[in-house]
């Protein structure tokens, strides 16, 4: 549950809310709570997760993809729960997606747009409670970081998974390339914005 005070939070319409699977997940695992965990991971993609890789929420935290795909990793990396991370995979490989098609979406700009390279997404669920929720749809820095890093560390986990599967280790591959062009996307626009010169403050 997001919270507990009256109803505030606490009902079932929130229960699909990313940071409770992200911050449940994560913490069970660091706890060495591997069963709950394996519960925690098996209900949400069981029953909060479509098979477009979209959650049954208001709004996506799209931060929260790349970070999930992160912890996917943390778990098998600490329990080697192959079957687990198999039956999930369509829905593992489709949380992917949706950051891969946003990636792509980006590179569709015009390369000297603001917005070409970083993924645009909101990173705040309740932007789509705005008047005009696409105002909030932007190339915030943490959502590609977050990206990359989830990418980054699904990667080698669906080549262990199925080193002989051929269309495991092409998503593999594209998770890499993606986490790559991303996180040199966002190296250069850092460097891009930041003031090396500050002799005058």
């Amino acid at each position: 549950k997001y919270g507990a005070v009256d109803r505030d939070y606490y009902g079932p319409e929130y229960d699909g809310f990313q940071a409770i699977f992200t911050s449940s997940f994560y913490a069970n695992m660091e706890w060495g709570r591997f069963e709950t965990a394996h519960d925690v991971f098996d209900n949400y993609f069981s029953d909060f997760v479509d098979d477009k890789g979209m959650i049954n929420m208001r709004g996506a935290e799209t931060a929260q993809f790349g970070l999930t795909l992160s912890l996917i990793a943390k778990y098998f990396h600490y329990t080697q729960d192959r079957a687990l991370l198999l039956k999930h995979r369509e829905k593992i490989e489709a949380t992917a997606a949706v950051l891969t098609e946003l990636h792509d979406e980006s590179l569709r700009l015009a390369p000297d747009a603001d917005g070409y390279g970083p993924i645009h997404g909101w990173n705040e669920s309740d932007a789509c409670l705005a008047a005009k929720p696409m105002t909030w749809w932007q190339p915030y820095y943490a959502n590609s970081a977050m990206a990359v890093r989830g990418l980054r560390d699904i990667a080698p986990v669906w080549k262990t998974l199925a080193p002989s599967n051929p269309a495991m280790a092409k998503s593999a591959r594209e998770w890499t390339r993606h986490s790559e062009q991303l996180s040199e996307t966002l190296i250069a626009r850092d460097r891009k914005s930041t003031r090396l010169n500050s002799s005058h403050i």
